[in-house]
């Protein structure tokens, strides 16, 4: 029989492929001695599994994860669902290749309506039992059944209102039950009646699944083909028991580098949040502190932090990505990875592990991706000139500049959008049989203009194009900006409005011309009352043939013609 479940014990660093990087990683820490919640991995090789029986858990591989759910709850001394004390995990995805972002994590799974009461009375605090409660409704919702986190969040802001209260950790147990009582309900419309499940090992089976089926969404889909990740490898579930940073003032969480990540330097860098979980730290709700306020707040738990940290970066050879959580003053390691950095940081990284013994310089060159490289040819801000100059005004960096542009909220619109101005962009060098080359820079920022600012659809933009190869014979981005310019002065939308607005000054024209030859005609009329009279300057008879009446009747005979 297949092995498809592995507890953190059972594996190592080495077993990667099968184990991915996350499950790898806790095993080899486990290892270590290092103080890992205890917990078990399901293997790629079970994802593949899923996908090669069509999108279905087989009854050999359920019953492994059960089996590990039964060991789970003897080394913890709890029971999965029990009413009393009730054992609680993690479920996160771990592919063997990092994919950041593939698949957010669930925690305080195992808790329902019953078993919060119990996880209540045993922990002596009804509001952190019922704060988990109410996150883990949430993230089930949004994670495993695709109810728009939104909705959930709309809902806490609301309750904040009628409390007074700005802040999360303001809200009170009763609070906190009208938000779960809220939720579920939420999570009922969203599922067509069906109510949120009590069972834990239904949620644990659901959460299985949706980590196998992030694997093949169209995030991380083109994650793979841009970094060249095979799509056979499959990811793997990382079960894990549940410690909680938000138990109170000695409880926290937290994410470190154990070197700059932008810059190299050396040095533990990162952030932690008291009295919160893991989501709180990067879901901006609140305002992280420096990981070095930890040793001012907990510095038992900062020291052990510093010690261990720099224990996994000798075991590594490298910059290590670490997250972590403390309970009760307990401090708990929930991963480890090497840590992502810019060109600069890596190449400043990987000349320091040479100095220091720690790879050869091989090795190093090995480290440094060529395609990276290309950061460092960027423009950069001169660093005397920064510390010379004058600081105006400090913040937060949570964001990466400024830009203007429309806006979309998610990465399957963004690419739909980039598609179609791709497509746009296309047609309007083709209509000006340019489409043997790409536009250059000025081209796109006045085709950017066109389709962004303007609006217009590529129909109305083709046909300014048209117009400008008629008007001038010959292909001008400027000429055709000039008439897209005033059709949007003179707020045209489609082309239908452009053809409607050549009617009216053809009708115009036409009105005008008419006017021009009633006069004409007026004057030739004068002419013929002077046909009799006597040419003062010449001896012979007035002609006798009107060429001016002749020529005025002819043009009113080409006005009516239908041609």
């Amino acid at each position: 029989m297949a092995k498809w479940v592995y507890r953190f014990s059972e594996g190592n660093a080495s077993m990667r492929p099968l184990l991915g990087g996350k499950g790898a990683n806790l095993a080899e820490m486990t290892g270590l001695g290092m103080p890992i919640p205890q917990g078990f991995t399901v293997t790629t090789e079970a994802c593949t599994e899923y996908y090669r029986h069509g999108k279905q858990i087989t009854d050999e591989i359920q019953a492994q994860i059960f089996e590990a759910i039964g060991w789970l709850e003897e080394y913890n001394g709890k029971k999965f669902g029990d009413t009393q004390d009730p054992l609680l995990v993690s479920v996160r995805s771990g592919a063997r290749a990092s994919m950041p972002g593939m698949m957010d994590t669930i925690l305080n799974l195992g808790l329902n309506d019953v078993a919060v009461e119990g996880f209540a009375v045993k922990t002596g605090n009804p509001r952190f039992a019922y704060d988990s409660y109410r996150r883990f409704i949430q993230m089930f919702s949004d994670v495993v059944m695709e109810v728009p986190k939104s909705y959930f969040e709309k809902i806490i802001d609301e309750v904040k209102a009628d409390k007074g209260v700005v802040y999360d950790t303001e809200l009170t147990a009763d609070d906190l039950k009208e938000l779960i009582v809220r939720f579920k309900a939420v999570y009922k419309e969203a599922m067509k009646g069906e109510e949120f499940p009590q069972d834990p090992k239904v949620q644990l089976m659901e959460a299985v699944k949706a980590v196998f089926r992030s694997w093949d969404n169209p995030r991380a889909i083109v994650y793979r083909r841009m970094n060249d990740i095979p799509g056979d490898w499959g990811t793997a579930v990382n079960v894990q028991t549940m410690v909680f940073g938000n138990k109170g003032d000695t409880s926290g969480t937290g994410v470190a580098f154990t070197r700059n990540p932008s810059t190299g330097a050396k040095g533990i860098y990162g952030e932690y949040l008291i009295n919160a979980q893991g989501e709180d730290v990067v879901a901006g709700v609140r305002t992280p502190q420096p990981i070095t306020q930890l040793e001012k707040d907990l510095p038992e738990c900062y020291s052990q932090f510093m010690e261990l940290a720099m224990k996994l970066e000798n075991h590594y050879k490298d910059m290590q990505d670490m997250e972590f959580t403390i309970e009760e003053g307990k401090l708990y390691f929930l991963q480890t990875r090497n840590g992502k950095r810019t060109a600069q940081a890596a190449i400043q990284i990987a000349c320091d592990l040479v100095d220091e013994g720690m790879i050869t310089p091989r090795e190093a060159v090995m480290r440094i991706e060529a395609k990276s490289l290309d950061q460092l040819l960027h423009p950069m801000f001169d660093t005397d000139a920064l510390k010379a100059g004058e600081v105006i005004g400090e913040a937060l960096p949570a964001s990466p500049g400024a830009a203007a542009g429309k806006v979309v909220f998610t990465a399957e619109e963004a690419q739909e959008y980039s598609t179609a101005y791709t497509k746009d962009a296309f047609a309007v060098m083709k209509a000006f049989g340019l489409n043997s080359r790409k536009p250059a820079v000025p081209e796109q920022k006045i085709m950017e203009k066109w389709f962004k600012d303007y609006g217009f659809d590529r129909e109305l933009v083709l046909e300014a194009c048209s117009r400008t190869i008629n008007a001038i014979h010959t292909p001008s981005f400027q000429y055709a900006d000039s008439i897209l310019t005033d059709w949007k002065k003179a707020g045209v939308k489609t082309l239908a409005d452009v053809k409607g607005m050549d009617a009216r000054r053809a009708e115009r024209a036409q009105n005008g011309a008419v006017k021009r030859l009633q006069s004409y005609g007026n004057g030739a009329a004068a002419q013929n009352n002077r046909k009799t009279s006597q040419n003062q300057f010449h001896n012979f008879k007035q002609r006798d043939t009107d060429y001016d009446a002749l020529m005025l009747q002819n043009v009113k005979e080409w006005m009516d013609s239908p041609e």
